[in-house]
């Protein structure tokens, strides 16, 4: 899966794309199709995934994952993520974070994307990981256990 940073200002700009989309639509009366197209514009990629999965869909997705940590021979580690994924179609996508809390006290946090049945993901730091979060703080609706 592919492996993306968590940005810093996500919360702000989806405080920023709302208040563009309600003043977009003083005085009309927007449905979900705006919404995504709000959405879509703002962030220049296709949400119809999301909307498909979230907003038109139900399923939960049921998450067991288990992590081992190697030393990379030119210095750092890399975290092998074991991720199912179950109780959702077998297309069904999701970005999930990861908290690594690595020794020294620093704290990463990245997102995997989870798009099949069974998934392995490998994350390279450059400090001993103490410990690997998968779905912090349950940010992500789902069911979660270790595999």
């Amino acid at each position: 899966g592919r492996l993306v940073t968590l940005r810093g200002d996500g919360e702000r700009s989806f405080e920023t794309l709302l208040a563009g989309f309600v003043a977009a639509q003083v005085g009309r009366y927007p449905g979900t199709d705006d919404l995504r197209t709000a959405v879509e514009r703002h962030t220049g990629d296709d949400w119809g995934w999301f909307f498909d999965q979230w907003v038109y869909g139900c399923a939960v997705p049921s998450y067991r994952w288990k992590s081992t940590v190697d030393a990379i021979d030119e210095g750092g580690y890399r975290v092998v993520l074991e991720v199912t994924q179950s109780d959702v179609p077998d297309d069904f996508r999701m970005d999930v974070p990861v908290r690594l809390e690595l020794e020294g006290g620093e704290t990463r946090e990245v997102l995997v994307t989870i798009e099949r049945p069974r998934q392995t993901v490998e994350i390279e730091v450059e400090s001993r990981p103490r410990e690997v979060i998968f779905n912090p703080d349950h940010a992500v609706l789902a069911r979660t256990g270790k595999l």
